[in-house]
């Protein structure tokens, strides 16, 4: 028994990294349309690799740089973070976006971990959930080279919702309630 307890808890621990899958791109649009300052990263199982300095959308025949490309250990302890927060989360995919903000960008975020898969298509703005994962994913990068994502984007997003929800109620005066959900709140 001594043996085979340990023995099932290493088979166990293969078992949770053995499947996960997370990948992370961004694609630029209006001015930011082919910026090389958002990395992309993907983790399979233990290993994470980040190519910085890659074109976010399409690519330009003026670049002579190569992507520098960046492969380390992924601890599992970072894996049982990222599980633990897709956890709650019900949905297969979150898509949101900022109608109030023209350039910017689109950030593809993928997790595939054991039975669940959660996409997150974020345009223009981030989700509270993501940016918990990025701030993980950060921890593997480069100074200066991670995602840039912060609550101040969930907070505009909500913003600008609620003036456009004003201005159409305004406008149009009905007995319609409109509600905008509110972030929640850090813990």
């Amino acid at each position: 028994m001594k043996v085979l307890l340990p023995l099932l808890f290493c088979v166990h621990m293969m078992a949770q990294t053995s499947n996960f899958n997370l990948s992370y791109n961004y694609a630029g649009i209006g001015t930011n349309l082919g910026k090389k300052t958002y990395p992309v990263i993907e983790v399979k199982n233990n290993t994470i690799k980040c190519i910085i300095e890659s074109d976010t959308a399409y690519s330009k025949p003026d670049w002579t740089s190569k992507p520098k490309e960046i492969s380390v250990k992924f601890r599992q302890s970072s894996i049982d973070s990222i599980n633990h927060l897709l956890k709650p989360v019900k949905d297969t995919l979150i898509s949101e976006y900022n109608p109030c903000i023209q350039n910017g960008g689109i950030h593809f975020m993928r997790i595939a971990s054991g039975h669940k898969t959660l996409s997150f298509e974020l345009t223009n703005t981030y989700h509270l959930t993501a940016l918990k994962i990025t701030n993980i994913l950060n921890t593997y990068m480069p100074k200066g080279h991670g995602v840039w994502a912060s609550e101040k984007d969930v907070k505009e997003t909500f913003d600008c919702w609620t003036n456009l929800r004003g201005k159409w109620v305004r406008q149009k005066p009905d007995t319609t309630q409109h509600k905008v959900k509110k972030p929640e709140e850090k813990k």
